[in-house]
């Protein structure tokens, strides 16, 4: 046989080649480039080459040009065997080029040895020069050395040796043959030219008249096969050339969608930075309020949450609070008279006495409480020293901020600082000829007579009503000490607590509406967008104090806002509005919100009609809801009997401020799932299309890519995989062999054991799949698992040869996944076997081909809980 010089970039292509060319006795010369094919070819000339169009540093067609010009390589046959064959241009500028032959990659392999055959010289065997130690010379060091693959033994190669050494000794000795009978019909030829000279030249005439016969009967036949292989090779072109069409389309459409999953991935992040940014900004209004607030958890007594004002209060840093319990804040050994007075105590171990309140609530999925605290320590300690002064005898009573009595134990009062004369409109001397009877409001709450007679022990605190000179009735806050004397006199603290209810209610205020939107914001989920508004309004009626509310979208780039719903005191509950949106400017008296991005009121009782369906208005007052620097949407109420003012403004404004952070987040929330829908879609689209072109190449093998992944799915569940890990594996098991669009179908649809060459294109297939997957970001290593999938547990697996637990295990899986598949299923070589077969196959080779506890995993499932291949 002759010396074969292959030039393909790929080794796995050269070994391919090299086990099809010696398998016929060739010596194989490989380069992996079209320069060192060229170099290795003037140093020894080949028999023929066979080259690949794709090549580094020289590709084929300029390789090709240069061996036709060299005047030593222009009478050896170039063959090119290449997958570029969609294009007849391809073709005929190689046959311009001068090339014997163009094979695409896809017909069969004994087609390119046929091509060989036809074209090497007779009498080539043995073909290749032999150097000095008897072995055939190569090239360079690169094309020349020949590696034989994994499955070509030693044994083999020995035997291989002793036929070419007796196939050249016994044509030596036909050629010595043939010599000896050249001799023997020279001698005898000369001895009858003498004899028959004339009749000769006759003979030739007639040989010659007979050969011009044969020869033209030799090219008339010629001629028709050069016809019939011409149409067949261009029946075979077309045929390459639309697979090949639809294979860069199916790769387009493959790219565009990738790409697109890339730009929506995206915008998924982008929204979700947004979310988190909504929740963060949503979280300062619980830790910047300045009233102390902090959230205890029912279940471990100890702290979830607590705000900026409270830990400053306490001493503590965020973290060393949240490691304390509940019990750790109390003063122990405290003395504490009052019930309502908490008795606390800081980090540095100071006390603080503080009115706590606390709501029940639902946090992060805990019951829990909401705790805020007001610090009465300063009025407490005030107390403590005026008792103290009391008792020495040396009560400063015009020196207090407060207003005080000393008081009789018959209620006559005796004394009175300046300060109770200028908040009650007495002079000081018409409050000594009074008793506390006169002045204290019994329908109000507690009186100090009762606490006087009764002699409570250490007076007590109580909050009732005082009457003024005028007859006007004001809130105080009293606090009775019993004077330790004789006479049973009592000194009283009365404090006017009306600016302090003001601030109680608006502390209140505050908290329920910082509970109100926590609460809102963690029932979003469950509530749509027109439950959200009707909340929204009833709290805005809350905190403002109003008899009617009413919200407006704005729309920004059509320029209209649009009443979306309101409710009076008329109405029993919130009206949805379905109103036509109307240009801003016709909203008179809310253009200027919106236009000004600030809140708009007016004090203004004359009634102002509204075109949309809104009740009239007489006072009002509404706040913009911005997003960013644009106003989204108008809160508003009205009609209220007193006037509007700040107070009103910023609680609402708040409470806008919250309302549009938690529609935002829901927003955001639901383009972020359709954006995740559509992407899911999109992705299980793309693997849809592959699996299609897989099996419409391999049309053998449909249905059974769903089959396996169903298996594999099945197999990591019992074996322990998460969600995440599963979902991967099944992509990877439905593209597992989307590499076979590689392989000759000649190959794939054979009904017969595989040649050694036809296998070794058929591995291919494991690294073809992963190049294609490899740069496709499809959630999951699935490229790795894909070409990990053939290797074996004990290590005799492909391409690599890797074993043991350094095989992925979504590999390991899908290999004995495929094996049960593949016995489960016919193929054209064989019948089906079936799942009893399959699962003693596995079996037996546990612990070697397979690893052992997923093979225990996969027999469980099928002979414990009965699971059955999908049809």
């Amino acid at each position: 046989m002759g010396v074969i010089l292959i030039a393909f970039e790929r080794e796995s292509e050269q070994s391919a080649l090299e086990t099809l060319l010696s398998g016929r006795g060739h010596r194989v010369l490989k380069s992996s480039n079209g320069l060192a094919a060229l170099d290795a070819a003037r140093r020894e000339p080949p028999q023929a080459i066979v080259s690949d169009i794709v090549l580094p540093r020289m590709d084929g067609f300029a390789l090709c040009r240069k061996w036709k010009q060299d005047e030593r390589l222009q009478s050896i046959p170039f063959l090119f065997y290449t997958r570029r064959h969609d294009d007849p241009k391809y073709e005929r500028f190689a046959l311009e080029l001068g090339a014997e032959r163009f094979l695409a990659r896809s017909t069969a392999p004994e087609k390119l040895l046929t091509a060989l055959d036809e074209l090497l010289p007779p009498g080539h065997a043995n073909g290749a020069r032999a150097n000095g130690n008897g072995n055939a010379a190569h090239g360079n060091g690169t094309s020349g050395n020949t590696r034989p693959m994994n499955m070509l033994d030693t044994a083999a190669m020995q035997r291989f040796a002793v036929l070419e050494k007796n196939q050249a000794e016994a044509l030596e000795k036909a050629q010595a043959a043939q010599r000896q009978q050249a001799a023997q019909a020279e001698a005898l030829e000369k001895a009858q030219r003498v004899q028959t000279a004339q009749a000769e030249a006759l003979e030739r005439a007639q040989r010659a008249q007979a050969a011009q016969t044969d020869a033209l009967e030799k090219a008339q036949r010629a001629q028709a096969e050069a016809v019939e292989r011409a149409e067949r090779l261009q029946a075979e072109a077309q045929y390459n050339a639309q697979q090949a069409q639809a294979q860069a389309e199916a790769m387009e459409r493959a790219v565009q969608t990738h790409s697109r999953l890339r730009s929506q991935i995206s915008e998924l992040e982008a929204s979700n930075q947004r979310l988190a940014a909504g929740e963060a900004r949503f979280r300062r209004v619980f830790e910047n309020n300045p009233q102390p607030l902090w959230i205890a958890d029912h279940a471990t007594g100890g702290f979830i949450a607590v705000n900026d004002a409270a830990l400053a209060m306490y001493g503590y840093s965020r973290a060393e609070f949240l490691a304390l319990k509940a019990s750790a804040l109390t003063m122990p050994g405290a003395d504490v008279r009052d019930p309502l007075i908490s008795a606390h105590q800081r980090k540095n171990g100071g006390a603080l006495s503080l009115s706590i309140s606390s709501q029940q609530i639902e946090f992060d999925g805990r019951n829990a409480d909401l705790v805020a605290a007001f610090d009465l320590t300063q009025r407490v300690e005030n107390e403590r020293t005026l008792q103290e002064q009391a008792k020495a005898g040396n009560v400063l009573l015009d020196a207090a901020a407060d207003g005080s009595w000393l008081l009789g134990s018959d209620g006559q009062i005796q004394d009175v600082n300046a300060t109770y004369c200028r908040m009650s409109g007495y002079s000081k001397e018409e409050l000594l000829r009074m008793n506390a009877a006169d002045i204290e409001d019994p329908t109000s709450g507690e009186t100090t007579m009762r606490l006087q007679l009764g002699r409570v022990r250490g007076g007590g605190r109580y909050e009732t009503k005082h009457r003024r000179k005028d007859g006007t009735l004001f809130d105080v806050e009293v606090s009775v000490g019993l004077l330790e004397n004789t006479r049973g006199d009592s000194i009283v603290l009365i404090r006017d607590i009306a600016q302090r209810r003001r601030e109680l209610i608006a502390n209140r205020l505050a908290q329920r509406q910082s509970e109100f939107l926590v609460e809102l914001f963690k029932q979003a989920d469950s509530f749509d967008e027109s439950a959200i508004v009707r909340r929204v309004i009833e709290q805005a009626l809350e905190v403002a104090r109003s008899p009617l509310g009413y919200l407006y979208f704005v729309d920004n780039a059509q320029k209209t806002m649009t009443l979306a719903a309101w409710r009076d005191a008329s109405r029993p509950q919130v009206v949805m509005s379905d109103a036509e949106p109307q240009p801003i400017g016709r909203a008179m008296m809310l253009s200027e919100c919106v236009r000004g991005k600030h809140a708009t009121w007016t004090n203004d009782i004359a009634r102002k009609p509204q075109s949309d369906g809104l009740p009239d208005l007489t006072r009002f007052l509404a706040v913009p809801m911005l997003s960013g620097d644009e106003v989204v949407a108008v809160l508003g109420v009205g009609n209220r009997d007193t006037n509007y003012g700040d107070e009103e403004q910023r609680a609402l404004a708040a409470l806008a401020d919250g309302v549009w952070r938690v529609l935002h987040s829901k927003r955001a929330h639901a383009v972020t799932l359709s954006a995740l829908q559509r992407t899911d879609v999109a992705l299980q689209g793309m693997i849809d299309s592959f699996v299609r072109m897989s099996e419409r190449h391999d049309p053998y093998t449909a249905g059974s890519s769903r089959r396996l992944a169903a298996l594999a799915v099945a197999i990591g569940r019992e074996a322990g995989l998460d969600g995440e890990r599963q979902h991967g594996l099944r992509v990877a098991a439905l593209l597992h062999d989307v590499g076979n669009i590689a392989v000759p179908a000649s190959i794939l649809s054979k009904p017969a054991p595989l040649t050694e060459a036809e296998l070794a294109l058929m591995r291919t297939h494991v690294e073809e799949g992963c190049q294609l997957l490899a740069d496709i970001d499809l959630g999951a290593p699935v490229a790795d698992i894909i070409y990990q999938s053939h290797e074996r547990y004990d290590g005799s697996g492909y391409p690599r040869g890797v074993k043991g637990e350094e095989i992925m295990l979504e590999a390991r899986i899908l290999a004995i996944a495929d094996t049960v598949e593949a016995m489960c299923s016919p193929r054209p070589y064989r019948p089906a076997a079936g799942m009893d077969a399959a699962i003693e196959e596995i079996n037996r080779s546990a612990g070697k081909l397979y690893d052992e506890h997923l093979v225990a995993a996969c027999t469980r499932l099928v002979r414990q809980h009965g699971f059955t291949l999908p049809e």
